[in-house]
């Protein structure tokens, strides 16, 4: 997809830059799910999309998510480490919760209910073919796509064994603790997800 293959030239691009000594440069790869306090993005959409949310394939599939302050640490360490550079290291925490474990935390944490609907990988592909097939005649972006789907249905799990070893980076905040202090930041600004006053 565009996004995908934008941060793919991107990063070629750098370490190109890098190798012909232009610059130096160190790639940092987030776990598949970024998010913490003061996140406008991840969380708050599946919130405003709670009545709408359907699992994929019962929400079964695991990730690796990468909480904000974990995250920074591993980029201070890229920057320091004379060893980072040239290197690319994917920085993401121990847990790899389900997409129900993710949702679940969350949305019992603002008082909303369980997503209970699942539908089939196979069945979540074909609407996301059609819905990128609508997009494409309406010129409006689609509201879902292959993309999505795939990670919803599929494990995606990347380590981050290389930034342990190389860099001694280590998360030092568990996912349970991280989603319990986001969905507390989350409570503290409804504005951002329940739709009133916006």
């Amino acid at each position: 997809n565009p996004y995908a293959a934008s941060k793919i030239a991107c990063e070629d691009m750098l370490m190109r830059a890098h190798q012909e000594q232009r610059l130096e440069a160190v790639i940092a790869r987030p776990g598949v799910f970024p998010f913490g306090v003061g996140d406008r993005l991840a969380l708050p959409e599946l919130l405003r999309h709670h009545g709408a949310y359907v699992h994929v394939a019962g929400g079964r599939a695991r990730l690796c998510t990468a909480y904000a302050p974990n995250f920074a640490e591993g980029l201070a360490l890229c920057a320091e480490r004379d060893c980072a550079a040239g290197q690319v290291y994917v920085i993401a925490d121990d847990e790899t919760p389900t997409w129900r474990e993710v949702t679940d935390r969350l949305f019992a944490g603002v008082g909303l209910a369980p997503a209970k609907r699942s539908v089939p990988l196979a069945a979540a592909m074909t609407a996301a073919v059609a819905a990128e097939a609508w997009a494409r005649l309406s010129g409006r972006p689609p509201l879902l796509n292959r993309y999505r789907v795939a990670l919803a249905g599929r494990d995606c799990v990347f380590l981050a064994r290389k930034a342990r070893d190389e860099l001694g980076w280590r998360p030092r905040v568990g996912f349970p603790e991280a989603m319990e202090q986001t969905v507390e930041w989350l409570r503290e600004n409804p504005k951002l997800w329940s739709g009133k006053d916006r």
